[in-house]
């Protein structure tokens, strides 16, 4: 009996009539068959109004047995569960590195552009110090230049235009970033969730597992007694186990 789960049920009073009749000899002499078990032994379970474990017939064994597969087999779908969602998590964070390293090359991009328009910026006002300087005395050079600094103006503009389609880029990219750890987030808590319900399904297993074992050890101890020994043959004679 040491490989008998633990079998999740409520414990009921099994009553079982003996062929003797009372004094009177019009009423049958009804016996319970029980084996006490200490409060402390069955605390944190979902039993209610505990009082007796009761030797159950074979078939009630059989029936409460299935229940107990089903839930060993609920048990291991929730640890391949948990598993998956372990593996989940992995390919989510190497996901979210990926992301991090793609938003480091777009901001050291962006920088780079940063630092090239600033560059032309210092080149235009170098450029606008040398026509002022040379306006009086050169007048139909100064119309070529006025020339050449609308050019290098329209030139600024588009790169103002660039600049700024990049800055909406970078909060898109922010944007999203902030939405994909958010959603990690929500994930990482439903993990942590499922762990926390299968850690008390386990805690549950293990309490009754040690009531089942004190259980047959009890039941072991009565059988080498030669008076209950011969009460437990004459019940499972009668059972039929």
């Amino acid at each position: 009996m040491k490989n008998i789960p633990v079998l999740y049920c409520k414990l009921k009073k099994y009553e079982r009539t003996s062929k003797a009749k009372s004094e009177d000899g019009s009423k049958k002499i009804t016996r319970r068959y029980m084996i006490p078990v200490k409060k402390e032994q069955i605390e944190g379970t979902n039993f209610e109004n505990i009082e007796d474990i009761v030797i159950l017939s074979k078939a009630d064994f059989g029936q409460e047995f299935k229940g107990s597969q089903d839930l060993t087999s609920s048990i291991n779908k929730l640890k391949q569960s948990l598993n998956e969602k372990d593996q989940e998590i992995l390919s989510l964070k190497e996901l979210l590195t990926c992301k991090d390293q793609e938003l480091m090359e777009q901001d050291q991009k962006i920088k780079n552009i940063n630092d090239l328009h600033e560059v032309q910026i210092e080149e235009l006002q170098l450029d606008i110090k040398k026509i002022n300087d040379g306006y009086q005395a050169e007048i139909e050079m100064l119309n070529r230049d006025i020339e050449e600094l609308n050019a290098i103006y329209n030139q600024y503009n588009k790169l103002k235009t660039v600049n700024k389609e990049l800055e909406r880029e970078v909060k898109r990219l922010t944007d999203l970033r902030t939405l994909e750890k958010e959603s990690l987030r929500l994930k990482i808590n439903e993990v942590e969730l499922t762990k926390d319900e299968y850690d008390k399904l386990k805690k549950s297993h293990e309490l009754l597992w040690g009531v089942v074992q004190e259980k047959d050890n009890i039941i072991k101890e009565l059988e080498k007694g030669s008076i209950m020994g011969n009460i437990f043959k004459k019940i499972r004679k009668k059972d039929g186990t």
